[in-house]
């Protein structure tokens, strides 16, 4: 499909379609209380990360949502490609891998001071790496 999905600091994130001739988006999820940072977009799932310290992933499929808590803004989140995985940076100095089905850490990684500006962070391409 054709859309374009855009995150804002007025707490939500819209998703567009470039074919219609409508100016206005044509979804609005609006459940964060706090700025969108941060999201990623993986097959039918949009995982977002905001000021609020809450991780949020939609399925836009199905229509559900799911909130991990994690008391922290977030920065930048990112799936691994077995989409297995999430990499959360907050502004806690951390950086999580978090199981994406249930929200559990498995690791931290730690070493950057990160405390008024977003670390990004992602896989290298074989994943054995967190950059």
């Amino acid at each position: 499909q054709e859309v374009v999905l855009s995150a804002s600091y007025d707490k939500t994130i819209r998703i567009w379609d470039m074919r219609a001739r409508a100016r206005g988006p044509i979804q609005t999820l609006s459940d964060a209380t706090d700025s969108v940072l941060c999201m990623s977009v993986s097959g039918d799932e949009i995982a977002t990360g905001s000021t609020d310290g809450c991780l949020r992933r939609y399925d836009v499929r199905r229509g559900g949502l799911v909130v991990d808590h994690l008391l922290q803004p977030i920065g930048s989140l990112s799936f691994s490609s077995d989409r297995e995985c999430m990499l959360v940076s907050t502004l806690d100095n951390n950086i999580r891998l978090l199981e994406r089905q249930t929200g559990n850490l498995l690791t931290s990684y730690t070493g950057h001071v990160n405390k008024r500006f977003k670390v990004q962070n992602t896989f290298d391409p074989s994943e054995g790496v967190v950059i």
